[in-house]
């Protein structure tokens, strides 16, 4: 680059090179991930109008939780030392990353290392973790955000930069025996959703957890421990009875969890994990009575009233956590249910909780880039964990994930059927793949021509158990023992949305409309609706149903941003991006020959109407479609990071606060900017290929801003125009 211009931020985007796990970061810097791309935000010096070139020397950079912002100094992170705190973000994508193996490191060898790991919240860098947060022990110290801590290797460089490059002082005998629980644990976190290769590392992981268990019982060192240990090996052995469908495998597998179960249950009887899990394989299993009888004593010995329904007010000893006591006593009231009613051994087996391969049964486009992706299992063995909670999946193939916010709900869950609204884009990951699934019975058609067997056939995502994205009313990640019961009582809920952010919005709006929701009877709420044009808009016929059933306690309204759909505009048809077709696309995407038609009609779009509004969300806009900021009134946004960008500031604006605010980004967000929704760059000509009737169309991408302007060849008229016109003709 010869030059830049005088004033304005530079966007880059940087490919760091794979760095070593010890490294260490010098001047103003965070430690970067050691792989992946960097988004720098660099400010030049001002230079001449005649754009001279650069000779100054580069701006200081200091690189921030995964992103990069304009130089703020040169302090370097730390001084780190003993007493330094390592904080493990213990919330959403790091659950499933390793986050649960991290801590359990941290905790083993932070006695012998003075450092003092503990939990905490989301640290941004989700994709990238588990991540941590290292907290120098004085107060003047600068915190350092490191990812990607994986294997045991990474801990123990995490652990030198804790100490300031000093190398930690563990027992050889106490590293060994973490090495292997941290090796097994790995394993069980990372594990392919295929029967096949699960069943492989389950099996090596209950190896690792039987040498760690002799370690331990030789040492005699800690009961708590080894009871640990032989809670995992029951867990490996109880997911690799999922893993075979019968004969006595399956049988030797169910055999062991419930002797490393009962083992922890005779030396200590009131630990009521032991019975949960127990009741789990039990289940998988369909001995329905024995399960029945286990999670009643889980209950029992958590505090659970089981006459009144009412759950202890602080957690026993041995007791569950809150939140598990729920889940089991939903698991006991389905296995109850099952046990009096008329249901079948087929229709009595489950998929475990709910996590692993789901087969699609069906496929329904609802725009030229989005469909809804109807996905069936067994009912799984347990109630769902968060059913009157906002909560999403994830979703992915071989080891990358997405998270999902569900349009279907925990009923249909708990029933083994599933709906995912997905958007896919060319250059997705996640996305892309889900626009090349075929269903069931286009699968087993390939299967039967190309003698291939159906598990290779592309009809399987594999999910995760259902995963809490806020508790309600609350609207929040996590609740303290003070946020349990809400001093004020939300009346007002905003939602300003774009895009597949109508997902959790959806989720949200079903508990206001149901009087026995998590809202209650009296709150009401209001949606805007940002879309690009009229064939964006997703979920239209449930939109309308939610704000019918709601009894005027719902107001949903949309705006317009392309210019086509103003007074007098092009086709809709006309702003669709020709570049997103990939190889492999799947044909059940709307097109111009095959549009989506709501069951409720298309769009209202005139003045007063559902769609009267047009252009970006501006404050004029919020005011007259959003409540009043007040007591008893939050905001929340949905959507593409720069739909949050821009609205947060207009709230602000209007009187909304940082309390009144809840944003979730779509992340779904790590998806959200892969692929442009319109050509960008230079100018340049692609020819079209001819329409049935040979009409031809040239496409000029005038702007690096917008949308690709359609231009027609031979003054036949819009593209869409033509088409109609060849149809006519054949």
């Amino acid at each position: 680059m010869d030059s830049l211009p005088s004033s304005g931020p530079l966007r880059l985007l940087v490919t760091p090179p794979a760095l070593p796990s010890d490294f260490q970061p010098t001047g103003e810097q965070f430690s970067p991930p050691s792989a992946g791309p960097l988004r720098l935000l660099v400010t030049p010096p001002a230079v001449p109008s005649a754009h001279a070139p650069l000779r100054a020397a580069p701006p200081t950079i200091s690189v921030r939780g995964g992103e990069a912002q304009p130089g703020a100094g040169s302090r370097r992170a730390g001084p780190f030392g003993k007493g330094t705190t390592i904080y493990v973000c213990t919330h959403g994508a790091c659950t499933a990353q390793g986050a649960a193996a991290l801590l359990s490191d941290l905790e083993d060898l932070a006695p012998h290392t003075q450092l003092r790991p503990a939990r905490r919240g989301c640290l941004g860098m989700c994709g990238q973790g588990p991540n941590v947060l290292l907290q120098p022990p004085s107060s003047d110290g600068k915190a350092c955000v490191q990812s990607g801590i994986k294997t045991f290797s990474k801990v123990m460089a995490l652990l030198r930069q804790g100490l300031d490059s000093s190398e930690p002082q563990v027992p050889e005998e106490v590293l060994q025996r973490a090495r292997l629980m941290s090796d097994a644990m790995r394993l069980m976190s990372f594990s392919s959703g295929a029967p096949g290769s699960a069943l492989k590392d389950m099996v090596k992981a209950a190896g690792f957890l039987s040498q760690a268990i002799d370690l331990e019982a030789e040492s005699l060192s800690d009961a708590g421990r080894l009871r640990k240990l032989r809670m995992l090996r029951g867990r490996a052995n109880g997911r690799s009875v999922l893993c075979v469908e019968s004969g006595s495998d399956r049988q030797s597998f169910v055999e062991r969890a419930l002797a490393d179960f009962k083992h922890v249950m005779s030396e200590e009887p009131k630990f009521a994990a032991a019975y949960a899990e127990a009741a789990r394989v039990l289940s998988f299993v369909r001995q329905l009575p024995e399960a029945v009888e286990m999670y009643q004593r889980s209950l029992e010995l958590s505090g659970f009233d089981q006459a009144s329904g009412r759950a202890p007010r602080s957690k026993l000893p041995f007791g569950l956590p809150s939140e598990e006591v729920e889940q089991v006593r939903r698991s006991l009231a389905k296995l109850q249910q099952r046990l009096a009613g008329p249901y079948t051994w087929v229709e009595a087996e489950d998929s475990g909780e709910g996590d692993g391969l789901w087969k699609v049964v069906g496929i329904s486009g609802l725009s030229w880039d989005t469909c809804i992706y109807r996905l069936e299992n067994r009912p799984p063995a347990v109630g769902h964990p968060w059913p009157r909670q906002a909560w999403h999946v994830r979703a992915g193939f071989d080891s990358t994930t997405r998270e999902y916010t569900p349009v279907s709900s925990a009923e249909d869950w708990e029933e083994g059927r599933l709906e995912l609204l997905v958007k896919s884009y060319a250059k997705g990951t996640v996305s892309k793949v889900f626009g090349t699934l075929k269903t069931d019975a286009e699968a087993h058609e390939v299967s039967q021509a190309d003698y291939s067997p159906m598990d290779d056939q592309p009809c399987w995502v594999r999910l995760s158990e259902p995963m809490l994205t806020l508790h309600l009313p609350q609207l929040q990640e996590e609740l303290c023992a003070a946020d349990a019961r809400p001093t004020v009582v939300l009346r007002r809920l905003g939602i300003v949305v774009g895009g597949t952010g109508i997902s959790p919005a959806l989720q949200l709006l079903r508990e206001v409309a149901d009087p026995k929701g998590a809202f209650g009877a009296s709150c009401q709420a209001w949606l805007l609706y940002s879309s690009r044009t009229s064939l964006d808009v997703l979920m239209l016929d449930e939109l309308r149903a939610v704000e019918l059933a709601s009894g005027g306690r719902i107001s949903v309204k949309h705006t317009l941003t392309d210019p086509c759909e103003a007074v007098g505009g092009s086709d809709p048809w006309e702003a669709v991006p020709q570049q997103q077709h990939f190889r492999g696309r799947h044909g059940h995407f709307a097109s111009f020959f095959d549009p989506f038609a709501p069951k409720t009609g298309p769009l209202r779009t005139g003045p007063g109407e559902e769609a009267e509004f047009r252009g970006q969300v501006d404050s004029q806009m919020l005011q007259a479609s959003l409540p009043a900021p007040g007591p008893g009134t939050r905001v929340v946004l949905c959507g593409p990071q720069g739909l949050l960008d821009s609205v947060r500031g207009k709230l602000a604006t209007l009187g909304f606060g940082g309390s009144d605010l809840v944003e979730l980004g779509s992340g779904h967000k790590a998806e959200a900017s892969e692929g442009p929704r319109s050509t960008a760059g230079a100018l340049r000509s692609l020819a079209a290929t001819t329409t049935t009737a040979g009409a031809l169309t040239s496409f000029v991408a005038t702007s690096a801003q917008g949308p690709p302007e359609v231009r027609p060849a031979g003054g036949l008229g819009s593209f869409a125009d033509r088409v109609r016109a060849a149809q006519s003709m054949t």
